[in-house]
């Protein structure tokens, strides 16, 4: 029983194919359907086909091969064999109409090889995480009063393991005041995502019942995070008791937090 997530499913492409047969694009569905755009880009239906998956297994360098019955809204039908390669980019197959073929044949004239279309990333996004950290403290101290700094390094973990800013390293350098009874801190933080790409923002907030309390204000970002806007709020909580003397550890909660790119 095929699955909602089988890796078949998705748009393929292949910019090679210029004239429309074989096309430059095949979307296969959930829905036991596939579409097909004589190009990439093009949103212009060429052909739609109901199709079946009939058979799966994994061979032992990792690919995933299917089998697998088709009819065209003609009523032509056929036979299809799928190898999708063990990294997910690559589909390869072949089709016949009396009966499935029993191997990818790629010198066959009816052999295709289609690559996994990139999705486009989104343009907006909501991070719930938890930053623990750690970091030496440098304190000044002004009689009853005092200036506090630090640079500390830290991870941060979203909610959601599929959000892009999952796993994250961070580095916070922040500058706090203790004056008449009142603590207030501002800084600035940097996130280096799995991706590589960087995110950038600045932060203020005061104490509030033992925890610090503020908002976040996103600045800038690399890469595919050029231009990001956005922030939130979030809470902060020193543990009492750190593990070496004259070092911080804690935790952030991100509360609120949305993002967005131009």
């Amino acid at each position: 029983m095929p699955k909602d997530n089988e890796e078949l499913y998705g748009t393929w492409v292949n910019m090679d194919y210029k004239t429309g047969d074989p096309p430059q694009k095949l979307t296969y569905k959930s829905d036991g359907t596939i579409y097909s755009s004589i190009y990439a880009e093009s949103r212009m239906l060429l052909w739609k086909t109901k199709f079946q998956i009939t058979a799966k297994w994994k061979d032992s360098e990792g690919n995933i091969w299917y089998k697998g019955h088709w009819v065209a809204e003609s009523g032509e039908e056929g036979y299809s064999l799928y190898k999708i390669s063990n990294s997910g980019k690559t589909c390869e197959y072949i089709f016949a109409h009396n009966e499935c073929p029993t191997k990818v044949d790629t010198e066959h004239r009816n052999y295709r090889i289609y690559y996994r279309k990139a999705e486009e990333m989104a343009k907006e996004g909501a991070v719930s995480a938890t930053i623990s950290y750690s970091c030496p403290l440098t304190v000044m101290a002004m009689g009853k009063d005092g200036q506090y700094t630090f640079d500390a390094l830290g991870v941060l973990v979203t909610d959601s393991p599929d959000n892009p800013f999952n796993n994250s390293s961070v580095r916070i350098l922040g500058s706090g005041l203790f004056l008449k009874g009142a603590y207030t801190e501002l800084g600035s933080m940097c996130l280096t995502l799995p991706s590589g790409d960087q995110v950038f923002a600045t932060y203020k907030g005061k104490s509030v019942e033992g925890k610090l309390k503020g908002n976040l204000t996103y600045t800038g970002g690399t890469e595919k995070f050029a231009g990001i806007t956005g922030g939130g709020e979030f809470e902060r909580f020193n543990v009492p008791k750190p593990a070496m003397k004259g070092t911080v550890q804690g935790y952030i909660k991100w509360i609120g937090n949305f993002w967005y790119l131009p």
